[in-house]
């Protein structure tokens, strides 16, 4: 384990590769157990080392039901050790299952794999020849492409054969003489290594008439290589030693290789007529029961996070299959136990943090923490402090001012696609970010295409990691992952929110001509002669306004202030006023046409706001706005990040078949993109075709100035 990086491979309980994507250091001082199963195998493991077991109720609900209520889970070292066993007759509790085949990629091997493993079995250490009454072995080597030739031998001796075309491969294997199984084959194709196996066991296996099979071997190095061979194409051996003996005189110590296959490990009929098809109690052979738990002396332990569906792996010789870790929390606990301090943990609110990362959910900070590190929590002081002395403090991502000034060693971030001021919380925290030798920050959230999240995934000093839905199944309720597959799968909404997709296509966006590439600009000073508009938009929560600018000699419209906020209208107006200062509108407009009360509330106030010409027109003011995008009138300074977040963000709902709807998602909450619809709906887009030339100004549609 310590010599694993991030970027190497490992396999998961399915075969399937799987990329290491996160590994703490090495870590000391832990208490540790020796975790030993049933088949004599065994892995040290910390007391918080993550297991997927089965409990002795959760086998019996899997072979009574189709839908068993009680399922397998993930458990730690030290939950295991408290629940050995499930009665008082100490009958064992706790499974782990086989790992499935390995897919290792297909090899060019020197040597075709059932061919090897008969000459492992019966051949001559010294060359290409074979031992053999059996026929079919010698057909299934020939149908490998090799000459099979008998020589002359007495009468009472096994026939032996010479086989043509073996003894360069088996030179280039550096086999002879030398038997044993290389690390090619063991890591080549299923097929490749159910061959190899074949061969083995048609030569030296048997099986009993009950279908146990036994490999049999006075070669240490070549039975550990059976039993490593076994172990990659999921079965269960268990190894053992004895002594051999002819006719009663003894010849050493033999290596025994025992397990019961439920697939074709044979290829003489023979043999493979006693193998059995698996049962209800052939699933007792897919498992490793866990036999004990033992203290052991502290070891130096690592966790490693995998992006396997699962995010199971496999460990030790026996290939079993262990869980992975819980990212931010561990790595927040890594960072503390190291001594990296002050810590920022930012959610998109304080009861978020709490909730999710510090006490509530089950990989919480102090759920994951062992007692002799737990830290201390504080609520009214939005704090955790460890044993060492290490902080982390509590901050909102709706509240990016708290974060001006405080300095931080490292920073994790939960959810940051759902801030209110996603950029704001972004700049804000990495100006402070700037202490000790390896500032960092890890986030973690769902993505949305905002400019944001697009700008940490380009910097090519982001590490970016990926997962969908589907890897939390097991703590889903089946119910709600059926219906949510159903009913999003595959759709945008669906490729966003379960599969993790960071969507770059503007297909399903409201505003779709919007280019930000283009459309974003430097701020520049607005000169004061410029005409100046005016939108706002009441909202249910928020109310929102936009202050455009535009340039007289080309038409440009220039988003320059825009504005946020809950408050009572007098507070609205003393802002706007405050904001406003030495600017004069050509118009300003606000709300729709059922909220007049509210702009004759605005006006007593001291604000004068104008009822839009097309208020209850949505679609129209949209298009209109659109088409300005399309003509590039419009242009946003960019440190208007609100305004950026609601425009890349607001789209139209799609249907399960993947058909767009006239229905944005979400609608209420797009405040500032409805304020900028009030006043820009009432500039005409232009037909420039007729003309072949640009105008200096974007007409008014709206009432005349």
């Amino acid at each position: 384990m310590g010599d694993l990086n991030v970027g190497d491979v490992v396999y998961d309980e399915d075969g399937e590769p799987a990329n290491i994507i996160f590994a703490t250091d090495i870590m000391y001082n832990h208490t540790c157990y020796d975790v030993i199963f049933s088949d004599g195998s065994n892995i040290i493991a910390d007391a918080e080392h993550l297991w997927f077991t089965h409990t002795h109720s959760s086998r019996k609900a899997q072979t009574r039901a189709e839908n068993p209520r009680i399922l397998a889970g993930i458990r730690t070292t030290e939950d295991i050790k408290n629940s050995l066993y499930c009665d008082d007759r100490l009958s064992l509790n706790h499974s782990i299952e086989c790992t499935q085949p390995i897919k290792f990629p297909r090899r060019k091997l020197a040597v075709n794999p059932y061919t090897l493993g008969a000459w492992l079995g019966d051949g001559s250490s010294a060359g290409a020849e074979i031992t053999s009454i059996d026929e079919e072995i010698l057909n299934w080597i020939q149908a490998d492409g090799y000459l099979v030739k008998e020589y002359h031998t007495s009468i009472d001796k096994a026939p032996r054969f010479g086989i043509g075309g073996l003894t360069s491969g088996l030179r280039k294997l550096g086999v002879i003489k030398n038997k044993h199984i290389p690390l090619d084959y063991i890591t080549s194709s299923t097929e490749q290594r159910l061959a190899l196996l074949q061969g083995l066991m048609d030569t030296d296996g048997h099986i009993t008439p009950s279908g146990h099979c036994e490999y049999c071997s006075v070669n240490k190095i070549l039975a550990d290589g059976v039993l490593l061979l076994c172990r990659t194409l999921g079965l269960k051996p268990v190894s053992s030693t004895g002594r051999a003996s002819i006719n009663g005189r003894d010849c050493g110590e033999k290596y025994r290789v025992t397990f019961t296959p439920y697939i074709s490990v044979f290829r003489l009929q023979r043999k493979l007529d006693r193998v059995k098809h698996k049962g209800n109690q052939g699933e007792r052979q897919n498992r490793r029961y866990i036999v004990d738990v033992k203290p052991v002396e502290s070891y130096a332990v690592r966790c490693i996070q995998v992006d396997s569906p699962s995010h199971l792996y496999l460990a030790g010789d026996a290939l079993i299959p262990t869980h992975n870790t819980r990212a931010l929390t561990e790595l927040v606990r890594q960072w503390a136990q190291a001594g990296h301090g002050p810590i920022a943990l930012i959610g998109q609110t304080k009861g978020d943090v709490r909730d999710t990362l510090v006490e509530i959910g089950d990989s919480s900070i102090l759920k994951i923490s062992p007692p002799w590190f737990m830290p201390e929590y504080e609520p009214s002081k939005r704090r955790l402090t460890w044993p060492n002395g290490v902080q982390a403090i509590i901050y909102s991502g709706d509240e990016p001012d708290q974060l001006r000034g405080p300095q931080h060693a490292k920073v994790a971030v939960d959810e940051l696609a759902k801030f209110q001021y996603p950029q704001a919380t972004w700049d804000n925290m990495m100006m402070g970010l700037r202490i000790g030798d390896n500032p960092q920050v890890v986030v973690a959230t769902t993505p949305r295409p905002l400019k944001i999240l697009k700008d940490i995934v380009r910097d090519p000093r982001a590490v970016i990691t990926r997962g969908h839905t589907t890897d939390n199944a097991d703590n889903l309720a089946p119910e709600y992952l059926d219906y949510i597959m159903a009913k999003y799968e595959g759709t945008r909404l669906g490729r966003q929110e379960l599969a993790g997709e960071l969507l770059e296509s503007s297909q399903g966006l409201v505003y779709d001509a919007f280019d930000s590439e283009t459309a974003v600009v430097p701020r520049l000073a607005i000169p004061p002669d410029w005409p100046r508009y005016f939108g706002q938009d009441f909202g249910r929560t928020n109310t929102a306004a936009v202050w455009y600018a535009q340039e007289p000699s080309t038409g440009f419209l220039y988003l320059y202030r825009t504005y946020l906020r809950k408050a009572s209208v007098v507070e609205h107006v003393k802002n706007f006023q405050e904001l406003s200062q030495g600017e004069t509108f050509r118009r300003k407009n606000g709300g729709n046409h059922q909220e007049q009360e509210i702009r004759d509330g605005y006006t007593l106030a001291g604000w004068t706001l104008s009822e839009p010409t097309l208020s209850n027109n949505v679609r129209e003011r949209i298009n209109r706005v659109n088409s300005l995008h399309a003509q590039n009138k419009i242009h946003i300074f960019n440190d208007m990040h609100e305004y950026i977040d609601e425009k890349t963000s607001m789209a139209y709902e799609v249907d399960k078949d993947e058909q767009m709807t006239e229905k944005i998602h979400n609608e209420p909450s797009f405040h500032l993109m409805f304020a900028e619809s009030y006043i820009l709906s009432e500039f005409q887009p232009v037909n420039t075709l007729k003309t072949g030339k640009e105008p200096n100004e974007i007409p008014w549609s709206g009432p005349k100035r």
